[in-house]
């Protein structure tokens, strides 16, 4: 074992001497992995706060949930029941007839109107939000409701969802085929430095043969120096990412400043909002937007974010109602620590919302917990 490690730290050391005796190609090759990583890796953060952009502007899809004019209060009372069971809804409140008529007859030149009628014609209604955007899941859903004992109609507006969905899938689109051509160029470049490190050092490996050197003993230097290359253009790719979003953040804000919302160009990342919930129908209700929102599950149990806040809710003695907003910036399944990150900003939200002041070992613990939703254990290492 000793002599393993000996080789490993020596193979190491030479690599090292190789990349720090031509620092200006070691300064161009990290540069050029560094903007080729950087152009895909910008071009997700932009997508992103453009497609949180649309979503402030156009607002969350919501469903309003028309009952009959006859349906008494038991019946409504049965249709909040049901909705309380539906899964993939994040919210919903109840708007009474009356309230309806008080606001129509604030509206200017309607009260005659309304004064005129033998009485109210409005149903009373729910307006729910759902827990995710896809389109044909909302579908599905207004089915499910419309078919509902004293339930009149449905009202769904998914064009604005569906406009979306498409743009979504077009960048996302676009993003990927970028992201597979540069990594086709890295490859190159990087295939190409190392077969060019191995024709300069071609007598020396031939003197390492001669001596009876394994294949794995000559090999080993050339595979740390890909690695510390790759390593170096990573660092690179992360700094543009980090100053580009940094020049564009203010532009970007004073943008969103004129349409009304609060909005500004982050580095990629999940972002985690929680918030109290007064007369939410679930303990906690969770709603993913961003990057790959549709694969992930909208329930607690299942969700890295919802497991964390259930375990810190429960150590904590705490029984509000949250409504949880996930913002993917880090794409599931992509071997990226798409759930970890979730689980990460949870743990952060809900000590900054109660001011628990806990340690960063206890944070880390405490987002372990999210990774049994997607590892079945607690795994910390990509935390």
């Amino acid at each position: 074992m000793g002599a393993w490690l000996r080789n490993h730290r020596r193979a190491l050391a030479h690599a090292l001497r190789r990349l720090w005796s031509a620092p200006v190609n070691t300064l161009f090759g990290a540069l050029v992995v560094g903007v080729t990583l950087a152009l895909p890796a910008g071009g997700e953060a932009m997508l992103s706060s453009l497609l949180a952009f649309g979503r402030h502007v156009s607002g969350p899809p919501q469903l309003s949930v028309f009952l009959t004019v006859d349906a008494d209060i038991a019946e409504a009372g049965e249709v909040e029941r049901r909705l309380r069971e539906q899964p993939g809804i994040a919210e919903f409140r109840f708007v009474a007839r009356t309230e309806t008529l008080k606001r129509f007859r604030q509206t200017a030149g309607m009260q005659e109107v309304i004064d005129a009628l033998p009485r109210n014609p409005f149903p009373d209604a729910f307006v729910v939000t759902p827990g995710g955007e896809d389109p044909p899941a909302l579908e599905a859903l207004r089915a499910a409701m419309a078919g509902w004992p004293k339930v009149e109609h449905v009202q769904l507006d998914t064009d604005w969802a569906k406009r979306l969905d498409a743009m979504l899938r077009l960048g996302r689109l676009a993003v990927l085929v970028l992201a597979g051509l540069l990594g086709v160029a890295i490859v190159a470049v990087s295939f190409n430095t190392i077969r060019l490190q191995i024709l300069t050092q071609r007598a020396e490996i031939e003197v390492s043969r001669l001596l009876g050197a394994t294949d794995a003993f000559i090999r080993r230097p050339f595979y740390y120096f890909g690695s510390l290359q790759g390593l170096l253009g990573g660092g690179v790719a992360w700094l543009i990412v980090l100053a580009g979003t940094r020049l564009l953040r203010q532009p970007v804000a004073d943008l969103a400043v004129l349409y009304g919302v609060e909005l500004g160009l982050e580095p990629l990342g999940d972002r985690v909002k929680i918030a109290k919930a007064s007369g939410s129908s679930k303990r906690i209700t969770i709603k993913n937007l961003g990057v790959g929102n549709k694969t992930i599950p909208c329930e607690a149990e299942q969700h890295s974010a919802g497991r964390v806040i259930q375990k810190m809710a429960a150590d904590f003695d705490i029984l509000d109602a949250l409504h949880v907003t996930v913002t993917k910036g880090v794409i599931p399944g992509a071997g990226m620590g798409s759930s970890a990150a979730s689980a990460a900003a949870a743990a952060v939200a809900f000590n900054k919302l109660y001011n628990l002041r806990l340690k960063k070992e206890d944070l880390v613990e405490y987002a372990a917990e999210g990774e049994i939703a997607s590892a079945g254990t607690k795994v910390a290492a990509t935390l």
